[in-house]
């Protein structure tokens, strides 16, 4: 099945999650973000607000969250219920670049991890109330987030790959050296 129209010059994907009959595939046609949304053999395209791009796709319940970064590399979570599609920026530092890499949902939270000025950071998103972890000061990015219990589970680079573990402010830091982990789960 052909996602893309290519109408924009080229299409890619790059997040799936599955919800009962659907799968939903995140993703872009050129600089446009996309999410596609696929039920046996109907293709729903869903062009998302901007230009930018997408990098993950969560499902809690009937919202759709997607995380990516629009113009001018600013951290985007764009939330899709039905036709209703709202957007909202993760940029805390006033002006810096940010790219947001993952998406995880837990209860009333929503958990990015990303980059914002070149630094690995966790966007903790609650309404909309947009808070924020900082992992060191070295040039870094979060690739993947997971929650556990209480616990949020972060993998990314911070000069070496790290795995960070975050409860409330307490964040514990492993180092697994000279790697760029882009996934994690725990059970």
């Amino acid at each position: 099945m052909q996602l893309g129209s290519n109408e924009n010059g080229y299409s890619y994907a790059n997040s799936v999650y599955a919800s009962g009959s659907d799968v939903y595939v995140a993703g872009g046609e050129g600089e446009y973000p996309t999410l596609w949304k696929i039920n046996g053999t109907n293709l729903t395209p869903i062009q998302l607000t901007g230009k930018g791009f997408t990098n993950s796709v969560y499902i809690s319940g009937s919202d759709v969250y997607v995380v990516g970064h629009g113009i001018g590399f600013n951290a985007t979570l764009w939330k899709v219920n039905g036709t209703n599609i709202t957007s909202m920026s993760l940029n805390n530092n006033g002006g810096g670049s940010s790219i947001a890499y993952s998406v995880y949902i837990s209860g009333s939270n929503i958990y990015v991890g990303g980059e914002e000025s070149s630094k690995a950071i966790l966007w903790k998103v609650n309404g909309t109330t947009v808070s924020s972890t900082r992992f060191g000061e070295e040039r870094g990015l979060a690739n993947s987030v997971y929650i556990f219990g209480s616990d949020v589970y972060v993998v990314g680079v911070a000069y070496d790959g790290k795995l960070w573990k975050v409860n409330g402010a307490y964040v514990t830091t492993t180092n697994l050296g000279d790697c760029e982990p882009r996934s994690v789960f725990v059970k």
